[in-house]
């Protein structure tokens, strides 16, 4: 789960900056709200990859039951 949440959070990052770039539009460009909701909703599930990352899957993961059988 560590690897893929890994490559996921690495996928995200990159085409989060790349297709959510609010910060390059007018002030006023009716997009601009929605850019910069979309970016930072992303930044929330990269966290949520983050935590996944550095904490593992925990206890309920299929693999921790596999490993116990």
């Amino acid at each position: 789960a560590r690897w893929s949440a890994l490559a996921l959070a690495a996928f995200l990052c990159v085409s989060n900056v790349v297709l959510n770039n609010w910060w390059s539009l007018h002030r006023n460009h009716p997009q601009r709200d929605f850019q910069k909701y979309d970016f930072f909703q992303n930044l929330s599930v990269m966290g949520g990859f983050l935590l996944l990352i550095n904490l593992g899957p925990g206890g309920y993961s299929v693999d921790e039951k596999k490993k116990n059988h």
